[in-house]
């Protein structure tokens, strides 16, 4: 594919402007010293994995000066067949800014389920914004779920580099449980667990999935008919079905709890899952459903009316109608304010 880049950027007497890319680094020339341009064939990576690229300052044949502390320009979702892309961009370079580092599991509120949520996350943005400051961080929020217990709160051994963790789900988002016994019993156990010094990750866990659950076997059907929720699945198909398959299994005590890789019987399972749109009903609509109803809530915390960028290194898909990129997760996430 040919690439052909564009950037504004003020040199002085001497200096020239190159783009680092697949290893090896692109001269730009210019006429007026601003405006710099150049083109290039390369390779795009297989797999629809992205290609990175970075501009630097370059005199006498050495960089003096290149973008750093961002995130990297990337190319990624090229269309089938297409032959040629304009890449016009700006120069990045990292800003200091005042911020918060605050990981979402510490930020209970009085109607949390025991466990700071999406929901919380968007009343720190809110409080960030009203004190002007111009950054969030958090730490990973991928499921970690493999054996049920404390063990799993370690929030850098994901089992999924995009599934979210169901806890941070934000249950005053969902619709209300009509069972009036279930619900009275829920909330008790709500400001019990609220209440705690101290997160019990455990029953805390147990609880909002039971209740998730439950919402689950109210409203599934009804959630499977909507087009949020088939444009979900389809555009995170790829990583849900397995994703889904791996959690059923998990929970029927069929998958080892070591590293040591999936086993026979896992593989053969996931691949004989129907989708869960498909009829009759599929064991995995579940946990495709917790998905698309936890990214949800993501969404609405996360999406304001103002510019926002996200830095890391995997990818999800919001849940939205559009379903357009919304995130990129990985060891942490920083939103920009």
């Amino acid at each position: 594919m040919k690439l052909n880049f564009k950037i504004h950027y003020r040199t002085v007497w001497g200096e020239s402007i190159g783009v680092m890319i697949a290893d090896k680094v692109v001269p730009l020339d210019t006429t007026d010293g601003e405006i710099w341009e150049g083109s290039t064939d390369v390779e795009l990576p297989k797999g629809g994995l992205p290609l990175l690229y970075r501009y630097g300052v370059y005199r006498d044949g050495f960089c003096t000066r290149q973008e750093r502390n961002s995130m990297a320009h990337v190319i990624e979702n090229v269309a089938p067949g297409k032959k040629q892309l304009d890449l016009n961009d700006s120069w990045r370079d990292a800003r200091r800014v005042a911020g918060v580092a605050m990981p979402i599991f510490s930020l209970r509120s009085e109607g949390s389920f025991g466990v700071g949520d999406f929901g919380d996350l968007k009343r720190l943005i809110d409080w960030a914004v009203l004190t002007h400051q111009k950054s969030v961080q958090i730490l990973p929020i991928n499921d970690t779920t493999i054996t049920g217990t404390w063990t799993d709160s370690y929030p850098y051994n994901s089992i999924s580099i995009y599934a979210f963790h169901p806890q941070y789900l934000d249950l005053r988002q969902l619709p209300a449980l009509k069972d009036e016994k279930k619900a009275a019993d829920y909330e008790a156990q709500r400001v019990e667990l609220n209440a705690l010094k101290q997160i019990d990750y455990e029953r805390v866990n147990n609880t909002k999935r039971a209740y998730i659950r439950d919402i689950y076997e109210q409203e599934g059907k009804k959630c499977f008919r909507t087009v949020g929720f088939k444009t979900f699945f389809e555009h995170n198909e790829e990583w849900l079905r397995p994703y889904a398959a791996f959690s059923v299994l998990r929970d029927a005590s069929e998958l080892p709890t070591s590293a040591s890789g999936p086993s026979t019987r896992y593989i053969k399972r996931r691949r004989s899952m129907p989708s869960p749109t498909a009829s009759p009903p599929s064991i995995i609509r579940f946990a495709s459903t917790t998905m698309y109803s936890t990214s949800c809530t993501f969404s609405c915390s996360t999406l304001r009316p103002m510019p926002v960028s996200t830095m890391s290194s995997s990818r999800v898909t919001s849940p939205s109608a559009s379903a357009a990129p919304l995130s990129r997760l990985g060891s942490s996430l920083s939103t920009s304010i």
